[in-house]
């Protein structure tokens, strides 16, 4: 699945660029022509396609995406904050940033819509944001623990595009995170065990 959507991003790069010098020529013969009104929407659509390249190069460069728990450990039934931060390091804004992470399904996600993942015990979560030169945004979510066990949080996927939605930018990170759900502590008459 990667490696197609690796393949199309390829061919629609290289449909931009092809247009990019189809404009070009087409703004010059005009200007070749006399022809002003030719020439300036074939210049037009060579900056916009110029633009929506640059974007495609740079918008996810300088791009930080981090999880942090409220606490790394908790017991069942216990509600602890996930906090999602995106920073934008750069001059360049981003109208959009598309994030795909992947939950543990073992755990509560309350008010959260996760979908559903081909990973087992996995659930995806997509969200947007966006972000302006040099800015950080902070989502905080509730997580409640169900059930014991060791939980990874590892895979996230950025997306992003241009203004206009031409050329699209995306990464792959592998920032792990963990989360460790104890045991319930039970009292010993619980188990029908003399104190």
């Amino acid at each position: 699945m990667d490696d197609a959507r690796a393949l199309f991003a390829g061919q629609r790069q290289e449909r931009l660029r092809a247009l990019l010098v189809a404009a070009a020529l087409l703004g010059l013969v005009a200007v070749a022509l006399r022809q002003p009104v030719l020439a300036v929407a074939g210049f037009a659509v060579a900056l916009t396609l110029v633009v929506a390249l640059a974007w495609q190069r740079f918008g996810l460069v300088a791009v930080r995406y981090r999880r942090r728990f409220s606490q790394s450990r908790a017991f069942p039934g216990e509600e602890l904050w996930l906090e999602l931060s995106v920073e934008n390091n750069k001059l360049l804004p981003l109208p959009w940033l598309e994030v795909e992470d992947e939950f543990p399904a073992d755990l509560a996600f309350p008010g959260l819509q996760l979908d559903p993942s081909p990973k087992p015990k996995t659930a995806v979560f997509h969200t947007l944001f966006s972000l302006r030169p040099y800015e950080r945004v902070r989502r905080r979510y509730r997580v409640v623990a169900t059930r014991r066990g060791y939980y990874r949080f590892s895979r996230v996927r950025l997306r992003t595009s241009d203004p206009f939605g031409l050329a699209l930018a995306a990464r792959e990170d592998t920032a792990t995170d963990e989360l460790i759900v104890y045991p319930a502590i039970e009292p010993l008459p619980a188990f029908g065990l003399p104190a």
